[in-house]
């Protein structure tokens, strides 16, 4: 269930723009990224985003419960809840709200594209955001379901959107990391947005304080995002406690 919370902050991010763990007002921080995470409550989904609906908000808030026992059961399960959730949202075609904002996203083929209605404003505005959250998991949540239960390679490319000179990479780790690629520190994972590289070869190292360095050689193509997904092999406490005396 940690990779549940990776999805509550990618909801976060999307539907807010902003940091679920990041200092309200802008203050300036006084503990770590990884420190906030496990000590802090996110700050409320309302405060970024207040045309977010309730119970599309109820539903991020326990995404990112601290407990992987107060989270959902599943991927799948939490994909319901939204599902019912902006059913309550809009009257207009859920399937009609999708296309929209694919074609408006230029995720669409171009006919395709040209037979979907934009999505309009207001109400059906905050579902189009909605159901977009929804995509998000179904792609990243599939993604780390299937890493689980197949040995297919863990950089797996995805054509995105991406700056025409540069590539990125979209990191997920779990439970969490520190993200270091060429030796210089980027992030502290979970983060939605994919770090910016020069295209090419690049070395990430990945760091937790109960796991072993996990270390990857990445490929970067100019115009695409690559995900890279890693499972930190964190050690029994007892074990980690002898490693530090």
């Amino acid at each position: 269930r940690s990779d549940l919370f990776s999805l509550g902050v990618v909801l976060y991010e999307m539907l807010s723009g902003a940091r679920p763990f990041d200092p309200p007002g802008g203050a300036k921080a006084k503990a770590s990224v990884a420190q906030r995470v496990r000590r802090d409550p996110p700050t409320p989904l309302r405060n970024h985003a207040p045309d977010t609906p309730r119970a599309v908000e109820r539903i991020v808030t326990r995404l990112l419960e601290k407990s992987p026992a107060d989270r959902y059961a599943s991927a799948g399960v939490a994909v319901e809840k939204l599902r019912a959730a902006l059913r309550t949202t809009t009257r207009d075609d859920p399937a009609e709200i999708i296309r929209g904002a694919l074609a408006s996203a230029g995720l669409l083929p171009k006919e395709a594209a040209r037979r979907a209605a934009p999505p309009a404003t207001g109400a059906t505005r905050k579902a189009a955001a909605g159901f977009a959250a929804i995509l998000v998991l179904f792609t990243v949540g599939g993604a780390l379901i299937r890493r689980s239960e197949s040995s297919a390679s863990p950089l797996a490319r995805a054509r995105e959107a991406a700056p025409s000179e540069r590539g990125g990479l979209r990191v997920l780790a779990s439970p969490w990391a520190d993200v270091a690629v060429d030796g210089a520190h980027v992030e502290t994972t979970p983060f939605a947005k994919p770090i910016s590289l020069s295209p090419g070869k690049h070395w990430v190292r990945l760091t937790h304080p109960d796991a072993p360095p996990a270390e990857r050689d990445v490929t970067i193509v100019r115009g695409e995002v690559s995900t890279l997904e890693v499972v930190m092999d964190l050690r029994p406490l007892s074990d980690a406690g002898r490693d530090a005396r």
